[in-house]
C-alpha cells in the first residue's frame, strides 16, 4: 500500500479570513501516521471520527472548536 514509504502525512488547506477581512490559504487539519499504525487499520471499516485517536499526529485549526 505504501510502496516503501514509512510515514504518511496529509494536510488539508482552505481559504481563511482573519478578523480584518484579509484572506489567505491556511492549513486546517494535519494528520500523520507511521507504517505500524497504517498496518493496524482496516480501511473498509474505520470510522472517520476515530482518526484523531488513531493518528500518530493530529492537529486541527481552532476554528473547529468554535
Amino acid at each position: 500500500m505504501l510502496n516503501g514509504a514509512n510515514d504518511v502525512d496529509v494536510s488539508f488547506y482552505t481559504e481563511l479570513t482573519d478578523a480584518y477581512g484579509k484572506t489567505s490559504d491556511g492549513v486546517v487539519v494535519e494528520i500523520g501516521m507511521n507504517k505500524d499504525t497504517l498496518d493496524k487499520i482496516n480501511f473498509e471499516n474505520v470510522l472517520h471520527k476515530n482518526v484523531p485517536t488513531i493518528a500518530n499526529y493530529y492537529w486541527e485549526h481552532p476554528l473547529f472548536k468554535q
